[in-house]
């Protein structure tokens, strides 16, 4: 089934009115052909007719387009109490969030599912969509729903459980209630705000979610359990979609958010904004760029009064030390494999070192400063060039070249050897 965060219960009528009302009046249409005296018609001499599942699905688009949670609730079947309060809960989301062209259209078929669009206005103008299998039971009023089931394609926050939404001007905070949402507000505004010092031609246009659990967020993502242990933070497409135009989002895991002081956090949350901003999750660029520079202008813009930000690249340069006196300078780049396991903080301290020396070759280019001239770097890169071509473009260096200052610049962190 899908994963669920839904309270106890959530009292719903039924049947459906919806349901009710076409049956009076196909009920009263049969009664004109049937009445043959002056006596009328017997109610007992007619069934009551049964929906099918298109106009039950037709009704359960209707009920979550008008945020009609009892009417959504009733579409169910009685035994799926979960399901029941599922539907419910999820056309109370619709209306909270404001969501807009919401539609759900069924597909028939030896596994028949359910195709569901939304947008979320001001920030979003392309739709998403999902698909879910859907489980049926017959009624005595036609087919209930007693179960959807994820297909394998990332889901919204609102269709897993019941939220909660804090707003600021550009940024839309919205979650369960485990997560102090208004906090998370502050801090999500105060890394928007640096990165849009940093990147002025990004829009500023934000959404974060926050799942009850790291099993929501999994769920959320359609990754395997398990997947996110101990990552506080992840920037993703709203749909899996791919392409400049898709709606992202970041989804914070609360067992490793809560977990951090609010330093780290915004340092954290910085750094996926920078995703955001970059459309990492849906534009490819090599990772070690889109991971490097998302760390570069975290630090980059953290508060001058907070110490953590130091303790935190001491910390790094350390490991990186370590690891260096193991294995040597590496040859090349990080690769998307050095992202993970053991290798994933070398990886990442590798990567920003890497846009330092880019960030040092700027400051002798004619691009106005680092930031520019890196954000010009993003775009050559998201533009579909090649490392070495865009490095030439906005630089004017060469990939070997390159490749030598970074190498140059890890070992000047390596201790003397004895």
């Amino acid at each position: 089934m899908l994963a669920s965060g839904f309270p106890a219960s959530i009292p719903c009528r039924t049947p459906a009115p919806y349901a009710l009302v076409k049956q009076a009046l196909i009920w009263l249409g049969l009664c004109s052909v049937l009445v043959t005296t002056t006596v009328g018609c017997t109610p007992s001499r007619v069934a009551p007719p049964k929906l099918t599942r298109a106009e039950t699905v037709e009704i359960l688009s209707r009920a979550w387009l008008s945020a009609d949670a009892e009417l959504a609730g009733d579409l169910a079947a009685s035994s799926a109490v979960a399901t029941r309060e599922q539907l419910a809960a999820t056309a109370q989301n619709i209306g909270l969030l404001g969501l807009k062209d919401v539609s759900v259209s069924l597909r028939e078929g030896s596994s028949p599912s359910l195709r569901i669009t939304w947008r979320i206005p001001q920030f979003e103008s392309r739709l998403n969509s999902t698909t879910l299998s859907v489980v049926w039971a017959d009624s005595a009023s036609g087919p209930k729903i007693v179960g959807l089931r994820t297909q394998g394609r990332p889901i919204p926050l609102w269709l897993l459980e019941p939220v909660s939404i804090r707003r600021a001007a550009k940024l839309m905070v919205y979650g369960g209630a485990v997560t102090d949402l208004d906090a998370l507000l502050q801090v999500a505004e105060l890394a928007r705000k640096g990165v849009m010092g940093a990147l002025p031609e990004w829009n500023g246009m934000l959404i974060v979610e926050a799942p009850s659990s790291q099993g929501l967020l999994e769920a959320s993502l359609a990754v395997p359990r398990g997947s996110y242990s101990g990552v506080a933070a992840v920037a993703s497409s709203s749909d899996g979609s791919a392409g400049s135009d898709v709606a992202q989002r970041i989804l914070i895991n609360p067992l490793a958010y809560r977990a951090m002081k609010t330093s780290a956090a915004r340092l954290v949350m910085t750094h996926e904004v920078v995703h955001v901003a970059t459309r990492a999750a849906t534009v490819p660029v090599p990772l070690w760029w889109a991971e490097g520079f998302a760390e570069y202008v975290a630090f980059e813009s953290a508060d001058d009064a907070d110490d953590l930000p130091d303790k935190l690249l001491a910390q790094a340069g350390e490991r990186l030390i370590a690891a260096l006196a193991r294995t040597g300078s590496p040859g090349d780049l990080p690769t998307a494999e050095d992202f993970n396991g053991d290798r994933q903080e070398i990886a990442y301290e590798a990567s920003r070192r890497a846009c330092v020396v880019l960030a040092t070759l700027a400051k002798t280019s004619s691009r106005g400063g680092s930031i520019p001239a890196l954000a010009a770097f993003q775009e050559q890169l998201s533009g579909g060039a090649s490392v070495a071509a865009a490095l030439t473009a906005t630089f004017g260096i060469s990939y070997a070249a390159f490749l030598e200052r970074w190498q140059a610049e890890l070992e000047r962190t390596r201790p003397p050897i004895r």
